[in-house]
């Protein structure tokens, strides 16, 4: 799925290994979830390598 819009929110910060792809969809789906509940505020946080090799050959 690749995303065309347009109208990506200028607040968003990237950094260099984003993929602008991703950032945009996931722009789309908070935009949209904010549009509908109309929340006081938004809080997004970005975890980095939090899947890492540790994780490997986790099991429930």
């Amino acid at each position: 799925m690749r995303c065309s819009r347009t109208d990506v929110d200028d607040r968003t910060q990237r950094m260099g290994r984003d993929d602008p792809n991703f950032v945009c969809i996931v722009e789309a789906l908070i935009s949209g979830a904010v549009a509908v509940e109309k929340p006081e505020f938004v809080v997004i946080v970005k975890t980095d390598h939090w899947f890492g090799s540790r994780w490997c050959g986790y099991v429930w």
